[in-house]
């Protein structure tokens, strides 16, 4: 499994003999593990067994060549040459997995030989490699004590085992190896260009660029002079990945406090999905800030455009989806994260936290399926509510069905009496609450205050924002338990790849993850550049893409394209002691 250079006794043969005379011993290869008498048989015996022992792992034969390292070491511990049992053991242990053991006995084998000696060093890269894959710690210590001297072929293999886990730290951890490590020219530009590429990834040009030049002026192998020019240049090494291109992200940076942090949690999100191994490399990111004003929008809609992005993420706000869409001059796909309104009439653009025309198909369905065909709705008169209204409408009236009655009132009113007095007189058997999250707290007990009671007359049903677990631990159970309504994820966090998301965040950023925010972003990047993995790099060809996105699971839920709608699946749910069981159980 692990292939090191400079093996002891890999070219071992016997010398040629004159008929008649005994075989002279092959070249002693190395000093004796200890002191003491020793003869001519019991060097070539040492000898021949370390070229079986070598020929034995190149074959793959770990325990062959385990099972002789520890016949030398226990027969012939004075024989010259005994020591390269320990080398030869240590690299059968690695190639058994056996990470603790080949540590060890690399660690005797250097012990005698010395760390100047050639495979001496060899044996400190291997000590760092099987610290790294066996999570035994001090990985980056051992490889920084190969010596300076070491020959050109041990030290690219050290570059290759920096390489692994320069991958697996996060930019944190990798920013402290470069302000603490010993300045090795030849092995620092390893974690230095790794870190290069990941800013220049995600945005940090500059940044990104001060690495690799740092990286030039040290001793860089030529993987990591290729991969410095190539950061400089402005391209990355793309790791297989299909997609290539820039993403631009339109984002509010310089807008007030609460637009300045939302702005962070997106980009985060976005940052993680392209340093995924799917895409990693492949893409750049190209980062616009709107800060916050919606004629600002305009204008860095159509500087992205100039980039021919394959795509764009963003803007944050209504008015500045609006306006870049009004503006947008090429056919380049815009997937907004948290605008709660799309733009009518305008193809490619699109935003996952909007009012879903699918959510309220389900809901009118299920509604319809509990045989009720009369609805009476109490709404917001926000532009969010109003919009949940009418594609509620449009679904239930193309079952058949009849919006009855709507009682509506005005953002910012505390009190409901007025329309819950008048629903409670009618008795509906159905009712439908539409209202944002923070009304909920204040209209849930008054519709038992004034006598709109869920039970065998009326059954109570609701828009998304009964689902939030806010709201499902901020309002009493008896004012939520029995409410019918959709949710677009059932089960742990908010999408099928929640957990994944989370992982990969929390190991990039080597912090907890406290807010759903970042996943927005990751899933509105993902869902561009898997319409880019569809249908190609170009603009055109990733609109393409996203209407031929069906059940893409994400990190806040599963997402389709229908009817130039790119939204999620919904599942109708019942609310019961804060939990949401699928509706599928209760009938």
């Amino acid at each position: 499994m692990l292939a090191l250079v400079g093996s002891v006794g890999a070219g071992c043969t016997l010398v040629g003999t004159t008929p008649g005379e005994p075989p002279a011993p092959p070249a002693a290869p190395g000093p004796a593990i200890t002191d003491g008498v020793s003869d001519a048989a019991s060097d070539r015996a040492v000898a021949e067994l370390l070229a079986d022992g070598e020929s034995r792992l190149s074959r793959g034969d770990a325990s062959g060549a385990l099972s002789i390292a520890r016949e030398i070491a226990t027969r012939f511990p004075t024989a010259q040459g005994s020591s390269s049992a320990y080398w030869l053991e240590a690299r059968a242990e690695a190639a058994g997995e056996a990470w603790d053991a080949a540590e060890t006995a690399a660690a005797r084998y250097i012990g005698v030989v010395g760390m100047d000696a050639f495979d001496g060093a060899a044996a400190q890269v291997l000590r760092a490699r099987v610290r790294f894959r066996g999570g035994m710690g001090d990985a980056v210590e051992a490889l920084f004590s190969v010596p300076d001297q070491a020959p050109e072929s041990v030290r690219e293999d050290a570059r290759a085992v920096g390489r692994e886990i320069a991958g697996s730290f996060d930019d944190r951890t990798l920013r402290a190896l470069l302000d603490e490590a010993p300045s090795q020219p030849w092995l620092l530009p390893v974690f230095l260009v790794e870190l290069g590429e990941r800013r220049l990834i995600v945005g940090d040009v500059t940044g990104g660029t001060a690495l690799a030049r740092r990286a030039l002026d040290m001793q860089p192998g030529a993987t990591e002079r290729a991969r410095a020019e190539g950061i400089i240049s402005g391209e990355v090494a793309r790791s297989g990945a299909r997609v290539a291109g820039v993403l631009s992200a339109v984002l509010s940076e310089g807008g007030s406090p609460g637009m300045e942090q939302l702005s962070r949690l997106i980009r985060d999100g976005i940052e993680v999905a392209l340093l995924d191994e799917e895409y990693r490399g492949g893409v750049r990111l190209a980062v616009s800030d709107d800060r916050g004003t919606p004629t600002r929008s305009g204008e860095v809609m159509r500087a992205a455009e100039g980039g021919a992005p394959l795509g764009i993420v963003g803007p944050l706000t209504e008015a500045g989806l609006a306006e870049a869409a009004r503006v947008r001059g090429s056919r380049v796909p815009v997937i907004s994260p948290t605008s709660r309104l799309v733009p009518e009439g305008v193809e490619g653009v699109y935003s996952i936290a909007a009012v879903d025309p699918e959510a309220f198909r389900v809901l009118a369905d299920m509604i319809w399926r509990d045989g009720s065909r009369q609805v009476v709705v109490l709404h917001s008169r926000s532009q969010e509510e109003q919009a949940e209204l009418r594609w509620f409408r449009e679904a239930f009236e193309a079952r058949g069905g009849e919006v009855l009655r709507t009682f509506s009132y005005a953002s910012g009113a505390t009190t409901f009496a007025e329309p819950l007095q008048a629903i409670a007189s009618m008795r509906p058997r159905a009712l439908l609450i539409l209202v944002p999250p923070e009304d909920l707290e204040l209209v849930a007990p008054q519709l038992d205050y004034y006598g709109v009671t869920q039970g065998s007359d009326v059954r109570i049903y609701g828009n998304a924002a009964w689902t939030l677990e806010g709201v499902l631990e901020g309002v009493p159970t008896r004012y939520t338990d029995g409410v019918r309504t959709v949710s677009s994820h059932v089960g742990d966090g908010f999408g099928p790849e929640w957990r994944r998301f989370v992982n990969a965040y929390e190991s990039h950023f080597q912090r907890t993850l406290r807010n759903p925010a970042p996943g927005l972003g990751w899933d509105a990047a993902r869902l561009l550049l898997h319409a880019a993995s569809i249908a190609g790099n170009s603009p055109e060809e990733v609109a393409r893409g996203i209407t031929q996105i069906r059940d893409f699971p994400g990190a806040t839920g599963t997402f389709s394209y229908r009817n130039g709608w790119l939204g999620r699946s919904y599942t109708p749910v019942r609310i019961e002691n804060r939990a949401l069981l699928p509706l599928d159980e209760d009938r």
